[in-house]
């Protein structure tokens, strides 16, 4: 019903990377009748430069947790992060993301519910001007993940998580200078259309 944390610090440390995962003064305040915080001095991810005195206004009235304003540096900015658990009693729950990441924008919304046998599902994505390199970077730049500039992204999608016959969606993509390893395409257009378990 409430959560408050006070100066939380944790250090991961890594085998692998040069760097390990820190969290310095980390501050949250979740309550049902008053706007909060979430204050941290320092996050630092193993692949990524450190993050520091990062801060962010919080909201959790009935069950619906809200973070705003979250500004990680001048291209990485969470301006709503919302986890909408007020409806678990009728087992869903939806998340909401409006953000700057990696030089561009990116939108969507994900939505889960239960039923007797399965687990329906419901999502949509939309990105604009996102560098997979910066991205690649984040995750330690891994040789199989792809680099280039997404110019636009839109990913629509419903259906049961273990049926997929169930399955309709869309996905349209347009990337320039995409690469993987030692493949290369100046440009890249996609469009790819699911349904009824039929791409």
């Amino acid at each position: 019903e409430r959560l408050r944390l006070s100066d939380v610090n944790l250090l991961v440390r890594s085998t692998k990377q040069a760097q390990d995962f820190v969290l310095e003064h980390f501050d949250l305040d979740l309550d049902p009748k008053n706007p909060g915080e979430l204050r941290i001095a320092t996050l630092q991810l193993p692949n990524a430069l450190a993050w520091r005195s990062i801060s962010g206004r919080t909201s959790y009235t009935k069950k619906n947790l809200i973070l705003g304003g979250l500004v990680l540096d001048d291209e990485n900015q969470i301006r709503l992060l919302a986890f909408d658990a007020s409806h678990i009693r009728s087992k869903s729950l939806e998340v909401l993301l409006d953000a700057s990441l990696a030089h561009g924008t990116v939108a969507g919304s994900a939505a889960l519910s239960e039923t007797a046998r399965s687990l329906k599902t419901r999502l949509r994505l939309v990105a604009e001007n996102v560098s997979l390199d910066t991205l690649r970077g984040y995750l330690g730049r891994p040789a199989e993940f792809l680099t280039g500039d997404v110019e636009h992204l839109a990913i629509e999608c419903s259906g049961a998580i273990d049926a997929p016959r169930t399955w309709n969606g869309t996905l349209e993509t347009q990337i320039k200078n995409l690469r993987q390893e030692n493949v290369f395409f100046d440009r890249c257009l996609l469009h790819v259309t699911a349904r009824d378990g039929f791409a």
